[in-house]
C-alpha cells in the first residue's frame, strides 16, 4: 500500500514506474488514486457507512485529466468525505441526482408526445429498458398494459 502526498509529480512517477494499484494520500485519509495496468489513473475515496463493523466502500471521483487534477479531486474528496461524516451516502446521492435528471428529461418527452402528467419514470421495463405503459395504469385507464 503506497502512500504519499498526491500531486502531479507523484502521480506521474507512479504511472511511469509501471506499477498498478492505489496510491493513498498522507494528508487526507480516504483519498487516493487508482492506477490501472494501462496507466490510466482515477481518483477515489474509500469510506465506511456505519462505523468499523460495516464494509469499506470506494467511490470513483473521476479520471485524471480535465477537469480532475490532483487539487480539484482533493477538494471534491473533502466535500464527499464531509457528506459521509454526516451519514449521507455519496453513491446514493449520485443515483438520486441521475434519476431526477432522467425523470426530468423523460417527463418533457412524454408530456410533449402523449400529454401525461408526471409519474415515476425510474420504473422502467426490465426487459427492454423502455418506459413500461403498465406503470401508467394508475394515471390513465385508457392505456393498454404493455411496453412501448
Amino acid at each position: 500500500m503506497a502512500t504519499g502526498r498526491i500531486s502531479k509529480r507523484t502521480l506521474d512517477a507512479f504511472q511511469s514506474s509501471g506499477m498498478t494499484g492505489f496510491l493513498w494520500d498522507e494528508d487526507l485519509k480516504g483519498f487516493g488514486v487508482r492506477v490501472a495496468a494501462s496507466g490510466a489513473a482515477s481518483y477515489v475515496i474509500q469510506f465506511r457507512m456505519g462505523g468499523r463493523e460495516s464494509p469499506t466502500r470506494r467511490y470513483t471521483i473521476g479520471a485524471n485529466g480535465s477537469p480532475w487534477t490532483p487539487a480539484t479531486a482533493r477538494e471534491e474528496a473533502v466535500r464527499l468525505l464531509i457528506l459521509v461524516a454526516r451519514g449521507i451516502d455519496p453513491m446514493e446521492e449520485d443515483k438520486k441526482r441521475r434519476r431526477e435528471a432522467v425523470d426530468l428529461a423523460l417527463g418533457r418527452l412524454v408530456r410533449g408526445a402523449v400529454g401525461f402528467v408526471p409519474f415515476p419514470f425510474h420504473l422502467l421495463c426490465p426487459w427492454n429498458r423502455t418506459i413500461c405503459l403498465s406503470q401508467f395504469e394508475k394515471h390513465s385507464e385508457s392505456l393498454p398494459p404493455r411496453c412501448i
